[in-house]
């Protein structure tokens, strides 16, 4: 294999991991706790924008992550079969990460659809339909925050796949 090559994968697939890692803080630090200070009319007008770039942006993030990811392993890497990717310490911390990036792929989608529901959510003169806006930005934040956790799992892995596990 190029050493340029590996070195491109391992760079592309590293920065696409920071930029879905930092988005999703962002989301769930700054964004989604702001939100809930905002009437809910502006709420909507912003959450239009945001739906528009969010969910274009995140997944493109996500897949490209686990397809370098997986790519580096396999085919740059160490996992080059069932056996190694089964039955050796790298490749089991290998195999737990892609499975972590995977679950973290599927609660972006769901991130992305509670926020694309907030839209549809009407806005009543009376604030009566704040409930339900509530409710459903909590679930995202609920959402969002376990994709953390699972991003922080991740990351624990990356550490031990650098050191040969």
């Amino acid at each position: 294999m190029s050493f340029w090559l590996i070195v491109v994968v391992q760079w592309l697939h590293v920065f696409c991991g920071i930029f879905w890692f930092g988005s999703r803080l962002v989301v769930t630090f700054i964004l989604l706790p702001t939100m809930r200070r905002v009437p809910q009319a502006k709420q909507r007008d912003f959450l239009g924008e945001l739906v528009r770039h969010f969910v274009r942006v995140e997944p493109l993030l996500g897949i490209a992550t686990l397809v370098l990811g997986f790519l580096r392993g396999t085919v740059f890497g160490q996992v080059t079969s069932l056996d190694a990717a089964f039955g050796t310490p790298y490749g089991l911390t290998w195999t737990t990460a892609l499975v972590l990036g995977v679950a973290i792929a599927i609660l972006g989608g769901l991130v992305g659809s509670n926020f694309v529901k907030l839209q549809f959510i009407p806005v009543a003169d009376d604030g009566s339909s704040q409930v339900a806006f509530d409710r459903q930005l909590a679930k995202t934040q609920r959402y969002s925050r376990l994709s953390l956790a699972l991003f922080l799992l991740i990351f624990s892995c990356m550490i031990l796949l650098r050191f040969g596990y």
